[in-house]
């Protein structure tokens, strides 16, 4: 018995599991799963309590729409905004190949909060179009780094950002480690 039942479509730990039935200790499991008809739901463990916090799609929408319109009147992150709209604005070779360099150099820093901004302005769907586009070696690569760099953020906002772009940008990642293994 792996201790969990089933509660309105999703699993909760049954009462003989929880942690005061386990020594006391703060730490819990958390199964995923999606009731039917409700989208996909994300289940997230909150540090230090045995509570946890489902993240369904309706819910990821309405807090990327609030936070994006935090960030874009944030003037602290005017630079990530113009950037951004440098990516999706670059038609041209030249154009895109000079918005990605510059992408990267605004990207790779370690300051979290900036990569959620990153994240909720839209900085991985424009260079996942970016990336569809691309047949340039060194422009993928630094296109990769990129991606990798704003994925940095707050677990929540990588969450909502890979709801949004998740399935377009896997099959193109795919398409990549094929084309790297021949």
């Amino acid at each position: 018995n792996s201790g969990m039942y089933s509660q309105g479509g999703r699993f909760v730990p049954s009462p003989n599991n929880s942690a005061a039935n386990n020594g006391g200790g703060s730490s819990q499991s958390v199964v995923t799963s999606a009731s039917a008809g409700s989208g996909p739901r994300f289940a997230a463990s909150v540090a230090g309590s045995t509570r946890s916090v489902e993240y369904d799609s309706v819910k990821q929408k309405g807090i990327a729409k609030r936070k994006r319109k935090e960030y874009a009147k944030d003037p602290r992150f005017t630079p990530v905004r113009r950037v951004v709209d440098e990516l999706n604005k670059a038609i041209g070779p030249e154009k895109r190949r000079s918005a990605i360099e510059r992408s990267c150099m605004e990207f790779d820093h370690a300051n979290e909060v900036q990569h959620n901004a990153e994240l909720y302005l839209g900085a991985a769907n424009v260079l996942c179009l970016v990336l569809s586009m691309s047949d340039n070696e060194d422009e993928i690569r630094n296109i990769c780094a990129a991606l990798e760099m704003v994925y940095r953020a707050e677990r929540e906002a990588v969450i909502i950002s890979y709801q949004d772009v998740g399935a377009a940008l896997v099959p193109l990642l795919l398409r990549l480690l094929e084309r790297c293994e021949k």
